[in-house]
């Protein structure tokens, strides 16, 4: 028999235990699924990686794998902490959370230094890496801007960074700009440590792929360029 729900009370939630259902009741029975049963459960999570958050943006809360999702994060932290202890990138503990973890890196320090003035997030630094993980079942790292009270030399380059990304202005009420990106892993169930070790090396030498490939299209002195480039990741 099918599982009613009632959406009267909270329609959010609702959706959410419905997508959660759909993904979960096969595995209930011990993995004796049908291929549609199958199909619905790996698009529902899919489902949920993207709508979960918007959702919690607008309507806060709600974590469909509490536990998972704070398996995964620290998990990642000890990596950062790792490839900070080797020189690959500098961990800002601060500014991290469950959802996202921050942290800078050499190259793109001497790209785009420290301001006098703050960012929006308090930091001296305008520029940040997120590795994101916002549901626990997926992760990827971005590269981000904030412009918030830069000089007018500082915006003009970060103007120009815009200009040679795709990104988009957030709709969160500060000024923020996405400008590269590292393609998403899937973090299934059960993955070893070795396992998200694995997943985040894989998203780390794809975003410093793009990272090069922003500084060709940024077009630098040589000067500046000479001396990212002896910087390594």
């Amino acid at each position: 028999m099918e599982r009613l729900i009632d959406i009267g009370s909270d329609p959010v939630a609702s959706l959410l235990d419905l997508l959660l259902a759909q993904g979960c009741q096969y595995r209930e029975r011990g993995g004796l699924a049908s291929h549609g049963e199958e199909f619905m459960a790996e698009w529902s999570k899919k489902y949920l990686d993207v709508i979960l958050p918007i959702l919690e943006e607008h309507y806060g809360g709600h974590d469909p794998d509490n536990l998972k999702k704070q398996t995964i994060f620290d998990l990642m932290m000890k990596w950062v902490e790792a490839k900070t202890e080797e020189g690959l990138m500098q961990l800002d503990p601060d500014h991290s959370n469950r959802s996202y973890i921050r942290f800078k890196t050499q190259q793109m320090s001497t790209l785009f230094p420290d301001a006098e003035r703050l960012s929006d997030c308090g930091t001296s630094n305008h520029y940040f890496f997120e590795i994101i993980n916002k549901t626990g079942h997926s992760a990827y790292i971005q590269m981000c801007l904030d412009s918030k009270d830069l000089s007018v030399e500082q915006k003009a380059l970060y103007d120009r960074a815009i200009e040679c990304s795709n990104s988009r202005t957030s709709a969160n009420g500060w000024i923020w700009r996405t400008i590269f990106r590292s393609v998403t892993v899937d973090l299934e169930e059960d993955l070893s440590e070795q396992d998200v070790v694995e997943k985040l090396d894989t998203a780390l030498k794809d975003l410093f792929e793009k990272q090069e490939d922003f500084l060709k299209r940024m077009k630098l002195s040589d000067d500046l360029l000479q001396q990212i480039e002896a910087i390594r990741h």
